[in-house]
C-alpha cells in the first residue's frame, strides 16, 4: 500500500505551530509598535489642538480688522476741518467725530480689559480677547492722524492693524 503507513525508519516531522519564545518575541515587537503609534497619536493631537488655537486667534484678529475698517470707513471729515479737531485721545479710548458726515455723531474705540469695543451711540461691538492690546493713532509725516493703529502682543510677534479713516484723509 502506497502512502498509507510510514516506515518506522523515516524521521518524524515536528508538529506545526510556534514555540513559546517565538510568541513572546512577537508580543514584544507588537507592543513596541503599539507604543510608538500611541505616542505619535498623542503628539498629533497636541499639534491639532495648537493649530486650532492659532486659527481661532487669527480669526479673531481678522474679525477685528474687518470691524475697524467698516467703522472707520464711515468717518467723513470735511477737508476744511483740522484733523486734530476730529479726534480725541483719552485714557485708553479714542473718540472720533464726523461719523456719517455728521459732526455731532461720534465713533468710540475703547479698551475694556482685554477686549476692544467699537461703538457709536446705540450700537457697539466687542472683539477679543486680546491680552496686551494697545490702541493709538497712526499719523503721517507731518503728525496728522490718518487712522487707528491696534497693536496686539499675543502669540509671539506683535500684530499691527492699521485702519484708515473714511473717504477724506484726516
Amino acid at each position: 500500500m502506497r502512502g498509507s503507513k510510514r516506515s518506522p525508519t523515516a524521521p518524524k516531522r515536528p508538529e506545526a505551530g510556534f514555540s513559546f519564545i517565538e510568541i513572546l518575541v512577537a508580543l514584544v515587537l507588537f507592543s513596541a509598535l503599539g507604543l510608538v503609534l500611541w505616542s505619535g497619536l498623542g503628539s498629533g493631537q497636541a499639534l491639532v489642538r495648537k493649530t486650532s488655537q492659532r486659527a481661532t486667534y487669527a480669526l479673531k484678529i481678522l474679525q477685528l480688522d474687518n470691524g475697524l475698517r467698516q467703522a472707520l470707513g464711515r468717518l467723513r471729515v470735511p477737508f476744511w476741518v483740522p484733523a486734530e479737531a476730529a479726534v480725541r485721545q483719552e485714557r485708553g479710548r479714542l473718540v472720533m467725530s464726523w461719523l456719517d458726515g455728521d459732526p455731532d455723531k461720534t465713533l468710540t474705540l475703547q479698551l475694556r480689559g482685554d477686549r476692544i469695543r467699537i461703538g457709536e451711540a446705540g450700537a457697539e461691538g466687542f472683539f477679543g480677547p486680546f491680552p496686551g492690546a494697545r490702541l493709538g493713532l497712526f499719523r503721517d509725516e507731518e503728525g496728522r492722524p490718518l487712522g487707528v493703529e491696534v497693536t496686539i502682543a499675543g502669540g509671539g510677534e506683535p500684530t499691527r492693524i492699521l485702519a484708515r479713516f473714511g473717504s477724506t484723509p484726516l
